[in-house]
């Protein structure tokens, strides 16, 4: 390891993030060049675990339905053009059409087997997560009852209607931050941190948080976007990086990361069908914001 004081904090949901983009392999392999420097616990190791499947279903489920069948009438009464061309054009249609229907039939038969492969953990993301994952730390007695104590004070991270996992892994990282310098957490979730515009900040509870009890923090740097966490830790701290996606790679994926719903997972009771609709309404909102004179 190059630089002991520096350290990484990945939340659960930036992982799952892997199981609902496009392009993740150069992601991945830039993510497991940096293992050395990441703190993850078990916790976060059986979230990941108990969402990813879902997860997947979710994006892969989905993937058939983007790929629109043509239906473009030909109004031979208005176009001058002759029979045979008319035909032909039907014809050229026709074939599309079929061509379409064959993509998505492998689509959903590639989907039963890729999620076969997730269900035991044999998909090529969880197999490249193992070696990371396999280093997870576990909690002592004493982090999980001050976790206890700061979910029944209210404090965050984490929500009263949640299981203890955020307030566990916050005691976990507090300990394991001792003696570091620089801090780096990623995280989407509003209880960790504030954005504003571009821009994170950490929660100021969690700031006294290590202030207190790390005593050596000097800065913390916090992300919503998994590569643009990583390229900034790799930027900040001159590590050796030889997996950086190229320049348009990053480009596709930041904005992949950037658009993807806000939510990790299927709120308590909420169906895929009503998951669909809110993340309609998400993305329409985004493109009012994006054009708001459209």
């Amino acid at each position: 390891m190059e630089n002991i004081g520096v350290l990484v904090f990945i939340d659960a949901n930036c992982y799952l993030d892997f199981y609902r983009i496009p392009r993740g392999k150069s992601l991945l392999t830039f993510l497991l060049e940096q293992q050395d420097y990441i703190f993850i616990t078990k916790q976060i190791v059986e979230e990941v675990q108990r969402n990813k499947l879902q997860e997947a279903k979710r994006f892969l489920t989905k993937l058939p339905e983007k790929l629109a069948e043509p239906d473009v009438p030909i109004p031979d009464h208005l176009l001058k053009i002759p029979g045979k061309t008319a035909d032909n054009l039907h014809k050229t249609l026709e074939a599309i059409k079929q061509k379409i229907q064959s993509v998505k039939a492998n689509l959903k038969k590639a989907t039963v087997e890729t999620l076969k492969a997730i269900s035991s953990s044999e998909d090529e993301v969880s197999k490249a997560l193992a070696p990371l994952f396999d280093r997870a730390v576990a909690h002592t007695p004493e982090e999980i009852h001050r976790a206890r104590d700061r979910k029944e004070r209210g404090n965050p991270p984490g929500k009263q209607k949640d299981s203890l996992g955020d307030q566990l892994t916050w005691e976990q990282l507090l300990s394991h931050c001792k003696g570091k310098f620089k801090l780096w957490v990623i995280s989407k979730d509003s209880d960790y941190c504030i954005k504003h515009d571009d821009k994170r900040f950490l929660n100021p509870f969690l700031y006294e948080d290590l202030m207190r009890l790390s005593q050596t923090i000097q800065e913390v740097f916090c992300f919503d976007n998994l590569l643009k966490g990583i390229e900034d830790f790799v930027k900040v701290t001159g590590v050796k990086a030889d997996q950086l996606p190229t320049a348009e790679e990053s480009k596709e994926i930041k904005e992949e990361l950037d658009t993807l719903p806000p939510l990790g997972w299927l709120p308590q009771g909420m169906d895929d069908a009503n998951y669909i609709v809110l993340q309609n309404i998400q993305h329409a909102r985004r493109y009012r914001a994006a054009f708001p004179s459209q």
